[in-house]
């Protein structure tokens, strides 16, 4: 039973993060409406509460190892503060590995990083999962303020409320990013990342050099996530300062370019395959059929269709996982369905719109393209898609709001 200051300390935090909302500039900008964000925010909240009391049953799940870390963090950040502001920088000294690889420093400073996050919330909440839980959800929120903000700036129009819970109530995004782990930081940068090029600064260090800090926090926390959007922002930003032609056909070639950049260079075929062998070891009841690859670049670019479709299509029907798997299921074919419907019926290749349509297809897809390489379990692979997912179905809705506007 919490204590009488755990649930006091609960609620004020739980009613200034809606003040906060309802004071809240880009929360209004957003044209949907300051209520319905404090709805999301509740269901947001008893997502991560569900999520918590699900694998707090699980011995071993990373949100509970994060909890029970970040705790020893802000022990130490009170008895040895010099230690807890210098550790994660000296252990690159004694620890092997390179960027890409699935051992060593760069790896593992994605969960170092977690770490410090929730400790810094543990002096906030005195080291509650729970009233964690509450500061989480607020700071992850910003991340559907900002891609909404994106896609209207874009648009050129308010996005209809319906389509706005559509998007932020996708039943696999909504439970990955409300619990506490690297999901819902994932999220949060991406739409920054999107809200900075669509909101150019009026100077240069804004325009360039605020995207390049947001994708380097984004590569500690997903290395494979930042390394893909980064050559399709950048191509972004450029086509818009010097307002390139054929913005889309740039898109379409650097992502062309890039996947096959990496399935002829032999450190991008290994790190992948290398990738896929650490996952591999791992032990999982949802382990799908095994797919393998030849370490040579035909046998990597025939088989990109496949991959992306291992990535969209499991789990199936008849898989084991119950209820939750059959969820997943009917989700990933409404999507391919809706995703299938929206392009075939309010493309327009000249359109601004599809300047930020092409950027979110071709990275999202390139993602699910790795993602259905290297991970080999269904649980896994609908929690790493759910982002990309989530992308795609952002992208369609731009299409619609852009068709709805000319019309």
């Amino acid at each position: 039973m919490p204590s009488v200051v755990t649930i006091l300390l609960y609620l004020f935090w739980l009613f200034a993060g809606c003040a906060l909302l309802l004071r809240s500039r880009q929360i209004r900008l957003t044209g949907i409406g300051s209520y319905r964000w404090l709805g999301f925010y509740g269901i947001k909240i008893i997502t991560g509460t569900v999520y918590g009391m699900w694998y707090a049953r699980q011995p071993g799940s990373d949100t509970w190892r994060f909890h029970e870390g970040a705790l020893i963090e802000y022990h130490e950040l009170w008895h040895q503060p010099g230690h807890y502001f210098t550790g994660i920088f000296r252990e690159i000294l004694y620890k092997p590995g390179g960027l890409l690889q699935s051992s060593g420093y760069w790896n593992d400073l994605r969960d170092n990083l977690m770490l410090k996050v929730i400790s810094l919330m543990d002096v906030l909440s005195g080291g509650n999962y729970y009233i964690n839980v509450v500061l989480y959800e607020w700071f992850t929120l910003w991340g559907m303020v900002w891609l909404v903000l994106a896609l209207t700036a874009v648009a050129g129009i308010k996005m209809p409320w319906w389509t706005w819970a559509a998007l932020c109530l996708l039943p696999s995004c909504l439970f990955w990013t409300s619990g506490i782990h690297r999901d819902g930081f994932v999220l949060l940068l991406t739409a920054g990342l999107l809200y900075q090029v669509t909101h150019p600064s009026q100077k240069l260090f804004g325009r360039f050099g605020l995207p390049v800090m947001t994708l380097t926090l984004l590569f500690f926390v997903r290395n494979y996530m930042a390394i893909l959007l980064a050559p399709g922002i950048l191509v972004y930003l450029l086509a818009q300062e010097f307002n390139f032609r054929w913005k889309n056909g740039l898109i379409l070639a650097t992502y062309g370019l890039l996947v096959t950049g990496i399935c002829s260079i032999p450190e991008g075929r290994t790190a992948l395959l290398e990738k896929q062998a650490a996952f591999s070891l791992l032990e999982g009841r949802s382990r799908m059929p095994e797919f393998l690859l030849e370490d040579n670049p035909l046998n990597f670019i025939i088989n990109i269709p496949n991959s992306i479709w291992r990535a969209l299509s499991y789990p199936r029907l008849g898989d084991q996982g119950g209820i939750l798997s059959l969820v997943a299921t009917v989700e990933g074919t409404m999507l391919i369905i809706f995703w299938a419907l929206t392009i075939a019926f309010a493309w327009r290749w000249r359109h601004r719109a599809e300047n930020l349509s092409y950027l979110l297809i071709c990275s999202s897809v390139t993602c699910l393209w790795v993602i259905g390489i290297t991970v080999p379990f269904a649980g896994a692979l609908v929690r790493y898609r759910c982002i990309p997912q989530l992308l795609l179905t952002a992208a369609s809705c731009l299409l619609y709001l852009r068709r709805k506007h000319i019309a």
